[in-house]
């Protein structure tokens, strides 16, 4: 039985997108191969997958890295020996002003520092154009390290391929529910308007099958199934966000 090795963001990390339910975490697609290592944090960088990647890639047989957003600060906040991957400005800023409490944490002023840094980053000197490039590097290097990795976009359509995770899965997982729902989608981040209840790597437990079925169809076959399919989810949108 083949190794597999899975490196990306909260697209690939079991534990996002629910309060740490070990079931719900089996569910995920990457946790369902028979071998696996997964190297994925939500809100992580390229730079933090290729850096597991180039760690630990000799231990697998075969690779999947899912590519996020180039945009990201490479490097993760660290406090109270704790990493926190934080991915955009309003995502630095919610947790200057919550999500330190939420994790426990005394909001020091080295941390404040930090956030206020990290934060200004973003909004002042963050270029995306430059960041892709430098992240196209860093793929590149993957890709001929190992030439047969499986690459895959998280939300980031048309820059290695014409679709990612989020059009060619999320999408249709979200207008499956249909619109008495009146679900909206924030197509350029892929985020819905309600925080995420029963999810895993942003998406159903139905949905999380269905991608695994593809992948594993393409580590057998080299190519990827007819993507036409069917989402029947067994709860309404409720189970899964918190809609109320």
């Amino acid at each position: 039985m083949e190794k597999i090795g899975i490196y990306g963001d909260s697209w690939a990390d079991p534990n996002h997108g629910h309060d740490f339910n070990p079931q719900l975490a089996k569910k995920a697609w990457c946790n369902r191969f028979d071998q696996v290592g997964i190297y994925a944090k939500g809100g992580s960088s390229i730079y933090f997958s290729y850096q597991m990647f180039m760690q630990t890639h000799e231990r697998y047989d075969r690779i999947i890295f899912v590519a996020t957003n180039p945009g990201r600060w490479h490097l993760p906040v660290c406090t109270n020996n704790r990493e926190f991957h934080l991915n955009a400005p309003g995502t630095v800023k919610h947790f200057r002003e919550q999500g330190y409490k939420q994790n426990n944490l005394t909001m020091t002023a080295d941390l404040n520092s930090k956030l206020l840094a990290l934060e200004q980053f973003y909004l002042e000197l963050s270029d995306f154009a430059t960041d892709q490039q430098i992240c196209s590097l860093m793929i590149d290097r993957v890709m001929a390290v190992r030439p047969d990795t499986i690459l895959v976009m998280s939300h980031n359509a048309g820059w290695f391929n014409d679709w990612s995770l989020l059009s060619r899965y999320y999408m249709p997982m979200c207008e499956s529910f249909g619109s008495a729902y009146k679900i909206k989608i924030d197509r350029n981040h892929g985020v819905m308007p309600y925080p995420e209840k029963n999810m895993i790597c942003h998406m159903t437990a139905e949905t999380n099958e269905i991608v695994y079925n593809h992948m594993l169809h393409r580590l057998q076959h080299g190519t990827w199934p007819d993507t036409s399919f069917i989402i029947q989810h067994q709860h309404t949108p409720e189970y899964y966000w918190k809609i109320s």
